[in-house]
């Protein structure tokens, strides 16, 4: 991670600050996802066989849950900035997502995922 982000930085007509907010995006955040979504499941499912309904979508989702905090504390401690930001537009769109369940603008939430998903796959 740390050698893409110096690779990132090295490149001609880099914007300053830039390389932090897209590690930020693309490494930070899925880790911090992925552990307050396995944090949030265990607190509010306790027995266990609440989990023997879990499919493979929760599995994929909480992989990256299983890093240690001790790779990440550092990391956290020294990003913070760009790390808050890409928090805070995270929660935004989960908000977002939360105000229009019953609503069909819900949609739009679900087709900017997607496009970002698909675009993902094509370019690994």
């Amino acid at each position: 991670m740390y050698l893409l982000y110096a690779l990132y930085q090295k490149r001609p007509g880099k914007r300053a600050g830039r390389g932090r907010a897209l590690v930020s995006f693309t490494s930070h955040l899925p880790q911090l996802a992925s552990t307050a979504l396995a944090a949030t499941v265990a607190e509010n499912l306790t027995a266990p066989e609440d989990l023997q309904v879990a499919g493979p979508g929760l599995i994929d989702s909480t992989r990256l849950a299983l890093s240690a905090y001790e790779l990440w504390r550092d990391i956290l401690a020294t990003n913070t900035e760009s790390i808050e930001q890409a928090l805070t537009a995270y929660i935004n769109e989960l908000e977002q997502l939360r105000e229009n369940l019953r609503t069909r603008e819900a949609r739009d939430g679900f087709a900017r995922g997607a496009e970002l998903a698909a675009r993902l796959r094509k370019a690994v």
